[in-house]
């Protein structure tokens, strides 16, 4: 709640830009969904940019649209989450994890089934269940 009050106390002053420092850390999984449900509440009515900075990479690609990831201050990788998460092994060699979904996609292709999404898990689960149909 704590932290609700003070993004709300932000968004009075209407920015355009919100910057936010890891802000579904330490959240139960249903603070992290209103948390999240507001800041897209935001994005589509007042903030034009909003930048999440963040090691949860499965919040990230349920909740991010572009994805840069830093490595030694400098942007190393940059683009849609389906891009940057299927570096799965640069990723790696930086310590980074990557989204449940990617991993699942990267065993899948591995066991020889090509599954292109988003790495969201409605995206994943969609065309996963349609792949198992069409097998």
């Amino acid at each position: 709640q704590t932290r609700g009050a003070a993004v709300a106390g932000v968004i009075v002053s209407n920015p355009e830009l919100l910057i936010l420092d890891e802000p579904v850390a330490g959240l139960d999984p249903v603070g992290k969904t209103e948390l999240m449900r507001l800041l897209h509440a935001l994005h589509g009515e007042t903030c034009k940019t909003i930048i999440i900075v963040s090691h949860d990479m499965d919040e990230v690609a349920e909740n991010c649209n572009k994805v840069a990831v830093f490595n030694g201050g400098k942007i190393v990788m940059a683009g849609s989450c389906g891009e940057v998460f299927s570096r799965a092994e640069e990723l790696a060699k930086m310590r980074l994890d990557v989204p449940l979904t990617a991993c699942l996609t990267a065993k899948l292709k591995d066991a020889g089934y090509e599954l292109e999404n988003d790495f969201t898990t409605d995206d994943f689960l969609d065309k996963f269940v349609k792949l198992y149909k069409n097998a």
